[in-house]
């Protein structure tokens, strides 16, 4: 639709894609010829469904080694599908069948959303993760901008059972900003969001939507997934300087600000602000060890 900037995915292609998703799902086990399909289906509905392609990877993968070895071993005719690609696959399931999306997608935002929403996150090693959403109507570097924040405490880092401890602190920034989304997910439905973070390579990885860490691409999944699950467009990921970030660093290290209310009241952080924060399943997983 040039008129509207939108495309569509038409129902008939939706319900096939559906149906075969629901296949895969019930055997794990699939030919040469129906992977094929599937992902062919995958990546021309990935034109539409954000975020498709960072979702398809893995099953292009599959594809790939499938072919591989049918190359060494013509007899080898059904492929086992791992269990993240099966994660992949009932995602895809499960955000065709969304009742919050109408199979449409905007070639650019949509004119009549809202401002953008401006949202400053970050991560201290030794305490947590913080975040701070913006009112644009006011001066971003005002206290009386903030509209609202969030803080959370990572596990335990002497646990065993705390995988994030050994994480790098892009990572943990990325992580930040997975909670931030998450926690404010229902604020930013509609909007167009703004990212801002001290991390260069957090940056870099949501920017170029690739990566070769294994952490920082769930990560970056997740982050993606999260934007289609409350209807939000990641407009811009855009890097602060520290210097400039000072209400989600000091967000980040309330249990450091804790014993100074003061500090946190002048950068506008008070507790009325204040918003539990919300860990996704698949973080909370990826944070702790837990299989899921």
């Amino acid at each position: 639709d040039i008129i509207h900037m939108r495309i569509f995915l038409p129902a008939t292609q939706k319900a096939k894609l559906r149906l075969s998703c629901e296949e895969a799902l019930h055997d794990k086990h699939m030919s040469l010829h129906g992977l094929q399909s599937l992902v062919g289906l995958l990546l021309h509905a990935a034109r539409v469904v954000q975020p498709g392609m960072l979702m398809a990877r893995r099953l292009l993968e599959e594809l790939r080694h499938f072919m591989h070895k049918q190359k060494r071993d013509p007899s080898y005719r059904r492929h086992h599908l791992c269990d993240d690609t099966m994660d992949d696959i009932r995602w895809w399931r499960d955000a065709v069948t969304a009742s919050h999306w109408d199979s449409t997608t905007f070639i650019a935002p949509k004119r009549e959303w809202e401002s953008p929403i401006v949202i400053h996150a970050d991560a201290a090693s030794t305490d947590g993760a913080g975040a701070v959403l913006f009112d644009l109507t006011k001066s971003e570097q005002s206290p009386s901008a903030v509209q609202a924040w969030c803080y959370y405490r990572w596990p335990s880092m002497e646990s065993p059972e705390s995988a994030c401890r050994s994480w790098p602190i892009a990572a943990l920034e990325m992580t930040a900003i997975a909670i931030a989304l998450a926690t404010m997910g229902p604020r930013l439905a509609g909007h167009r969001i703004r990212i801002h973070s001290d991390s260069s390579n957090a940056v870099n990885v949501l920017r170029r939507t690739s990566t070769t860490s294994s952490i920082h691409m769930r990560l970056l999944r997740g982050i993606h997934a999260l934007a289609h699950q409350f209807g939000f467009h990641i407009e811009i990921t855009s890097h602060i300087s520290g210097v400039r970030n000072v209400f989600a660093d000091a967000a980040s290290r309330l249990m450091t600000h804790v014993q100074d209310p003061h500090r946190l009241n002048e950068l506008g952080l008070t507790m009325i602000r204040r918003i539990d924060p919300v860990i996704p399943e698949w973080l909370g997983c990826l944070m702790t060890r837990r299989s899921c």
